[in-house]
């Protein structure tokens, strides 16, 4: 089973100590890294002394926007990572920052050790939004051609939202948060931005995790259930239709007001 952790963040992450405190959680749950490197392949033998060089761009004649931080490893579990940070936009940017890493799980994984790598990487990376889904159900990643079938995925999102690959999945087309929130995944977190919108609604049993509430729905991230519309409908209508890029009513899109201020220049 492969396992998508993904966070969004409107945090300056380019201080060193950030990438420091990012390597000591990935240490804490047992992912070690292997090879690292600011852009693909990620070949380069990760090496602790040289960590600095690649988080602060000292390679780097022009300074960038944007750096990327990509690795890989195993211990328990094989995988690989991919940190952005940003700043110095345009004050009109809707770009995000933050943290994915996909892992590779085998059967009989201990689930809460996912969970708690999601809990520290969202209070790390301060994020807005962030979820854990079991990857092929992440439509930010595309869908199996199978999956959507098995899972009866409303049929106007290949028609209008998707495109077919040659392997055979479906990639939406959708942007970032600015064009409202993916469907409810097996653990969604929600920052700042959303937990201050008085119309925003999050069940009872959600949790308070750092600076956000965290909300898990089933106790499996591969659940089928995941991916019925009737369940995940009822879920967003729970919390708010409005909030969603799939909402019927499009034009009734509602947004929280994101603070850009670390990562935007002054015009």
């Amino acid at each position: 089973m492969k396992i998508k952790c993904s966070f969004y963040s409107l945090k300056n992450l380019s201080d060193l100590s950030n990438g420091e405190n990012l390597l000591k959680i990935l240490f804490q749950n047992n992912l070690e890294i292997k090879n690292a490197n600011d852009r693909e392949p990620i070949n380069i033998v990760f090496d602790i002394d040289n960590f600095p060089k690649i988080w602060l761009m000292e390679n780097q004649v022009v300074p960038a926007l944007s750096q990327t931080f990509l690795f890989k490893g195993s211990k328990e579990i094989s995988f690989k990572g991919m940190a952005i940070w940003i700043k110095n936009l345009h004050s009109n940017s809707k770009e995000f920052g933050g943290i994915s890493i996909w892992l590779n799980v085998k059967k009989g994984y201990d689930i809460d050790k996912i969970v708690k790598l999601g809990d520290d990487l969202f209070t790390w990376s301060e994020a807005v939004y962030g979820y854990i889904s079991e990857d092929s159900y992440s439509p930010s990643y595309g869908f199996n051609k199978n999956h959507l079938e098995k899972c009866k995925y409303p049929e106007y999102v290949r028609r209008r939202n998707g495109r077919e690959s040659k392997n055979g999945k479906i990639y939406t087309s959708r942007g970032n948060l600015y064009q409202g929130l993916y469907d409810p995944m097996w653990i969604s977190y929600f920052g700042i931005p959303y937990l201050q919108e008085v119309d925003f609604r999050l069940p009872e049993n959600r949790l308070t995790i750092g600076h956000g509430s965290r909300i898990k729905l089933t106790e499996k991230p591969n659940d089928e259930i995941l991916c019925e519309p009737d369940y995940l409908a009822e879920i967003k209508r729970n919390i708010g239709d409005e909030w969603f890029w799939q909402n019927p009513k499009i034009s009734e899109l509602k947004l929280p007001f994101f603070d850009r201020n670390e990562i935007t220049r002054n015009e």
